[in-house]
């Protein structure tokens, strides 16, 4: 039961990515389909609040799924992804992914997609301690490998 479900979730994947989704929209699925990777973990009294956390991120990837699509330029998109961050955030805050090593790296995972995804639409990418200039990132394959990244991490 649980490989159909992987496949089909994997089949809708790359049916968005090939009808020109955004990584919103894949954000959005990747983290609809949390159910096999939770039902999967031992969990214990943490199921429900791990429950609720990818519930209310999977909604939070709806509203800047939307909001994206709503904007005309670049600085909107920033400020979808930074509401987006914001949400992520206090989802963490709450201990969601620390009550488990997957999640834990499915946190991680999210936390760099997040921070590419404010680059590519903008941002300052953090400085370094290191001497010399930063070397240009091209965030657009960042997202996609990370995207890729977080699909194998939520499998179960």
């Amino acid at each position: 039961m649980r490989k159909v479900a992987a496949s089909s979730i994997l089949s809708a994947l790359l049916l968005v990515q090939s009808c020109g989704g955004t990584f919103a929209t894949s954000l959005r699925a990747i983290l609809a389909s949390s159910g096999p990777l939770i039902e999967s973990l031992n969990l214990g009294e943490n199921k429900s609040k791990v429950v609720i956390g990818f519930t209310e991120l999977a909604d939070s990837a709806a509203k800047l799924t939307e909001a994206i699509k709503a904007c005309a330029g670049n600085p909107c998109k920033l400020d979808a992804v930074t509401a987006f961050k914001s949400d992520f955030d206090r989802i963490n805050a709450r201990g969601v992914f620390g009550t488990h090593p997957k999640l834990q790296k499915v946190g991680e995972i999210l936390d760099g997609i997040i921070l590419s995804a404010r680059i590519y639409y903008g941002a300052r990418p953090p400085q370094t301690t290191s001497a010399g200039p930063v070397p240009p990132r091209n965030t657009k394959a960042e997202l996609d490998e990370k995207l890729r990244e977080l699909k194998a991490a939520m499998k179960p």
